[in-house]
């Protein structure tokens, strides 16, 4: 794992640089689960697929549902913290920092490589790229990548995004030689964005950042000429015809636009003019840090509905036009802003763009920050030569001091969770999902301590977040889970009017989920009537999706049998989910289980076979074995009583 080639006291001096990393990391990693580590990991079966492994990792790897690919390579690496030390979130950040660590190596690595392409000579060849590493490792602004688990997903996609950066620069530096690379770029490369995708998309991006070591540092130099298999082909054949490819749907699909961001507040060219704006956040944390912007939710972030609509939306684009302009042309003299601009670019290609996403967060400068950041240390190590001797050499150890007092700080802001949620209400107050946080820890709080006074603060902070968000309905959902009782009237008729206006979106349901489960996990008592009352109003709405119709289907049987008794209101609910989705396995699942408290075992055997042949990579395996075994015993059970 070490570089060798790196003089003895640079390789001690990275061993103590993995150490600051751990040590500034630790205070965090006591700290909770939080947000969508429930959807995706604390919410999920992965505590139940324990007892066949092969299974059990069959379907964690298979049964992702983040993302279009399902992430398996991510999915698999939690099932295999489950298995191994349980769901202890200590153990799940633990992971995340020996990731983040490994990560940094490479980053030394790549950075070596950078580092030489910009002829930098003497000592400072050796040490610039430490030094990159070190800001790289123990800056702020990577702090969610750690301690928020689920982005694991973004940590180890850049573990083989950067492995791909390794085999690119190693096939170049033969080609130049007058080498050979075409195995390394033709076949390393490719390996390494799709195993990176399977970790999260984000691992495509590795063609996007070879481009941009391309464009600013190599220029596609090339002294011995190849026919076939050239860089020409290569970007031609994994950048332009993708490209192209993505083009031509969006053209034969021009309501696609519309449809991808109904579920969103803001448009897709709305959201592309107000990432010109994001990215201009980024860099300022970036360049300076400040623990007080520093956070886990940046949904009050304002949306640029014009390029004057807020006035800052047209000096970003105008920003970011010249910069790119300016970079470009000035190459030849500054290639590293050119390197740093194109590589900080290419790393937010795809999530700051039309993608129908959400607008903020500080995970997605993981590796795109890594650009600005070894233009920064070459520029700091060149502006220091100006200084005394005696000054020059502690400039970047200071950086790296300053960065890791920033970071440890934050780590401790994330020792627990109700440091954590009163910290996300200091540096965002105006966050929806700060306030629902903070009222959700609170709720729990109270409940534990039955303190009436902590249960009226969490309904403020619950009604704060509705407030905030006058068309999202998680605040008031909370508010009837802490009110132990019927829904308060003022906020059901709330809830009412807002289901009213708008149709549900698939994220809504987990919202639900959460209601329709509170009396098995807290003293909630929502009544009947109220619940009824509110799955009529979403049901019925002109706008609402088939899909997200048989979730609420769904949700409404498992109700109507878990807490009201009645199993045959749930099969006909269940059925109805069923034909709005035949392609379900849950919920096909959900009735085969159903069918078995009526019971009906001929109709739940029906069901279990289409979920089979659904299910031909055997997602589901576990829980169909599991309901089929429970079939076989009660036919069992019943053939018993039937003899006697």
């Amino acid at each position: 794992m070490i570089d060798v080639s790196a003089p003895r006291l640079v390789i001690l001096a990275f061993g103590a640089l993995i150490a600051i990393t751990a040590l500034v990391y630790s205070p965090g990693l006591s700290g909770p689960f939080v947000f969508d580590d429930y959807i995706n990991i604390v919410n999920t079966p992965l505590k139940e697929m324990q007892g066949d492994w092969w299974a059990g990792f069959r379907q964690a790897a298979l049964g992702g549902s983040a993302g279009p690919l399902g992430r398996p390579l991510s999915t698999a690496s939690f099932w295999f913290n489950a298995v191994l030390t349980g769901m202890n979130p200590f153990w799940f950040k633990l992971t995340n920092l020996f990731i983040h660590i490994l990560n940094g190596w490479l980053v030394w690595r790549v950075s070596r490589r950078l580092i030489g392409l910009l002829r930098v000579s003497g000592v400072a060849r050796d040490w610039l790229p430490l030094a990159a590493t070190g800001i790289w490792l123990l800056h702020p602004i990577q702090l969610t990548a750690v301690l928020y688990v689920v982005q694991r997903m973004t940590s180890l996609s850049a573990t083989f995004v950067l492995l791909g950066l390794l085999v690119y620069l190693r096939a170049r530096e033969a080609m130049l030689a007058g080498h050979d690379g075409r195995l390394g770029l033709w076949l390393g490369v490719p390996v390494c964005a799709a195993l990176g995708a399977l970790a999260k998309e984000n691992g495509v991006l590795l063609i996007p950042f070879c481009l941009a070591i391309e464009i600013s540092l190599l220029r596609f130099r090339h002294p011995a000429p190849v026919r076939w298999g050239n860089l020409s082909h290569f970007y031609l054949a994994f950048l332009v015809l993708p490209l192209a490819a993505v083009a031509i749907f969006l053209l034969s699909h021009p309501d696609w636009f519309a449809q991808s961001s109904i579920y969103r507040p803001f448009s897709a060219f709305e959201r592309l003019l107000t990432e010109s704006r994001v990215l201009v956040f980024y860099l300022r944390l970036l360049l300076l840090p400040s623990i007080s912007e520093y956070g886990l939710f940046y949904d009050d972030f304002p949306v640029s509905h014009t390029l004057l609509d807020p006035p800052t939306t047209l000096f970003a684009v105008s920003a970011w036009l010249a910069l790119v302009t300016g970079a470009l042309l000035a190459r030849d003299r500054l290639p590293l802003l050119a390197f740093a601009v194109c590589w900080f670019l290419a790393g937010h290609a795809l999530e700051s763009s039309f993608l129908p996403l959400e607008l903020v967060h500080l995970h997605r400068n993981y590796l795109a920050c890594l650009g600005p950041i070894l233009a920064l240390t070459v520029g700091i190590h060149r502006a220091s030569r100006a200084l005394d001797s005696r000054w020059r050499g502690g400039v970047l150890p200071g950086l790296m001091l300053a960065l890791s007092v920033v970071t440890a700080l934050r780590a401790d802001q994330w020792r627990d969770d109700v440091t954590l949620a009163r910290f996300e209400l200091m540096h965002r107050p105006n966050s929806p999902r700060a306030q629902y946080e903070g009222g959700r820890v609170l709720a729990e709080l109270a409940a534990g301590l039955h303190s009436p006074e902590l249960r009226e603060d969490a309904i403020q902070h619950l009604r704060r977040a509705a407030a905030l968000a006058p068309d999202e309905i998680s605040g008031l959902i909370g508010i009837g889970i802490v009110a132990e009782g019927p829904f308060p009237d003022d906020v059901f008729q709330m809830l009412k009017a807002r289901l009213e206006r708008r149709a549900m979106s698939p994220v809504d349901i987990n919202y639900l989920r959460t209601m329709m489960s509170c009396r098995q996990t807290t003293s909630c008592q929502i009544p009947p009537e109220q619940i009824q009352m509110l799955f009529g109003i979403m049901l019925n709405h002109p706008k609402v999706t088939p899909e997200v119709t048989s979730q609420l289907l769904s949700l409404l049987g498992l109700y109507y049998a878990s807490d009201l008794g009645d199993v045959k209101a749930c099969v006909r609910l269940l059925r109805e989910a069923v034909e709005l989705q035949p392609a379900d396995i849950q919920i096909r699942l959900n009735l085969a289980q159903a069918l078995l408290f009526l019971p009906d075992f001929e109709g739940a055997e029906q069901s279990l076979a289409v979920v089979e042949k659904l299910d031909s990579a055997g997602r589901e395996a576990m829980m169909t074995r599991r309901i089929r075994q429970d079939l076989e015993n009660m036919k069992t059970a019943a053939s018993g009583q039937e003899q006697r």
